[in-house]
């Protein structure tokens, strides 16, 4: 099933559909339909949530359908998730951590965020076992710095998947941060971040095959690398860029031209030494 609906999500659907039309299968087959128009951004998942009994569940779904699909409604997705959260329904407590973070359908608030994300973390959730790992990292979110707690959560979102732990594990592993230093694990976890997509992943492994200090030493690809991240939006990857093109590279002279462009776009999305790099350069 896992693998038709990542292949051919039109015949899953069509599949789902007909199954909602038994009685004894409508309300599995109503759920997991809206849970797979909901991964693909479909505000569709609304109907035939709206057509289910209430329960936690369905206003969980409902809630990240309010809070992901278009046209988005926060106060809806603040309303429902925050009621599936009280009932403890995980991928809810992750949601609210995250609009308390960003300050989405309420005010913004971190030890709020901190908390959803505590709870989510122990039911399992991934995603949420790396936002408490940053916040552990920043001594933010009503926390103390604790390195060592930040790399412990680090590690439990990297063996459950989820790609900015696996990330953040390798940074941790290599740069011996909170855990015993190991640079070859480290870059491990930074390679299978970067090989699944992850921008921060791609930047680091970048770098190691740039430098040759945890990698064979291989400038072409670790370019590549880093110009992957940038193309994906990262904005320290775009940083990373410009600095390649201001000194040159793989034997190439520096290239000012597309050196101030990166900087540029390093600059548009907020990084601060791109922005005071530019002004240097005005």
């Amino acid at each position: 099933m896992a693998r038709l609906s990542a292949e051919r999500p039109g015949e899953v659907e069509a599949w789902l559909e007909r199954a909602t039309r038994d009685p004894e299968t409508r309300l599995r087959a109503s759920l997991a339909l809206a849970r797979h128009l909901i991964a693909r951004g479909r505000y569709e998942a609304r109907r035939w949530l709206r057509e289910l009994p209430p329960s936690a569940e369905v206003d969980e779904l409902l809630g990240e359908s309010y809070y992901g699909a278009v046209p988005r409604d926060l106060a809806q997705a603040e309303r429902l998730l925050t009621r599936a959260a009280a009932a403890g329904r995980p991928r809810a407590h992750y949601l609210c951590g995250r609009m308390a973070a960003r300050g989405q359908g309420r005010p913004q608030d971190q030890v709020a965020a901190r908390r959803h994300f505590e709870a989510a973390a122990e039911a399992g959730v991934a995603a949420a076992m790396t936002r408490l790992g940053n916040y552990h990292d920043d001594g933010s979110g009503g926390l103390r710095e604790d390195v060592e707690a930040a790399a412990r959560w680090y590690r439990r979102a990297a063996e459950a998947g989820d790609l900015p732990g696996m990330a953040a594990w390798g940074t941790a592993l290599r740069e011996g941060f909170g855990v015993p230093a190991d640079r070859a694990g480290g870059a491990a976890w930074l390679r299978r971040a970067a090989r699944a997509g992850d921008p921060r992943g791609m930047l680091n492994h970048g770098i190691a095959l740039l430098s040759g200090k945890d990698l064979p030493r291989d400038e072409p690809a670790g370019a590549r690398w880093v110009q992957r991240a940038a193309e994906a939006g990262y904005s320290e990857a775009m940083y990373g860029m410009a600095r390649l093109y201001l000194r040159g590279w793989q034997g190439q002279a520096p290239d000012p031209r597309r050196a101030r462009s990166w900087l540029q776009q390093a600059a548009d999305a907020g990084h601060d030494q791109a922005i005071e790099q530019l002004r240097e350069l005005r």
